[in-house]
């Protein structure tokens, strides 16, 4: 997760820095690391007032990512994909354990869009953003 965080805050830093630029520009990057997603807790609710507890417990795996869009002084319109492997170690579900050696993937395409307007002659400005992605 620490990892993960790393990239989030490296990418979310180049977007800021990027907002400085006066001229219009074009922009884009990579990033990878690791998921250390180590356990997902949650429950299943078997309908009439039966829920049981259960567990995913997962190795590390693989995240990447790129990604490139336009900024201009007030605007960004920006495109990523992001991908990454995981690994499955053991599934639980109350009392029963079942160890696996299984492995599986995820991809994520979103298309972002960003707009700042300052605010008057003061030094605050109002953000916003909106995104989709599949």
């Amino acid at each position: 997760m620490k990892s993960m965080k790393k990239n989030l805050i490296a990418i979310a830093a180049f977007a800021a820095s990027s907002f400085a630029l006066a001229q219009p520009a074009y922009y884009g990057g990579l990033h990878a690391g690791e998921n250390n997603l180590h356990q997902w807790d949650g429950n299943v609710d078997f309908g009439a007032g039966v829920t049981v507890p259960g567990t995913v417990v997962l190795n590390r795996g693989a995240h990447y990512g790129v990604f490139g869009g336009k900024q201009t002084e007030h605007a960004r319109w920006e495109v990523e994909l992001q991908g990454g492997r995981f690994d499955l170690k053991r599934i639980e579900l109350g009392s029963q354990v079942e160890d696996k050696s299984q492995s599986g993937h995820y991809e994520a395409l979103t298309f972002n869009g960003y707009r700042v307007e300052p605010l008057g002659a003061s030094h605050f400005s109002a953000y916003g953003a909106l995104g989709i992605g599949w």
